[in-house]
């Protein structure tokens, strides 16, 4: 019992810790996406992509929207 109580603190500091990092780490991800999503449609937009055409389409593909597939409405009843 004493160990645990020991512990405990340290377990309580350790889940607060993986929870900063967990959102830190969602936050940095969601501003690295949308950078290279503006890169993305300057490249596109600007129409100047020699040399680049290949990289332009590889992100094309990344940033592609995809189709949504309708649910079937359930039968009434």
């Amino acid at each position: 019992m004493q160990l645990f109580e020991a512990l405990y603190p340290l377990l309580l500091a350790l889940t607060q810790l993986q929870e900063l990092v967990d959102d830190t780490s969602l936050a940095v991800g969601s501003e690295a996406y949308a950078a290279a999503l503006q890169v993305y449609n300057y490249a596109k937009a600007s129409g100047q992509t020699a040399g680049l055409d290949t990289v332009v389409e590889e992100m094309g593909q990344r940033f592609a929207r995809k189709s949504r597939k309708t649910k079937p409405q359930a039968a009434a009843l």
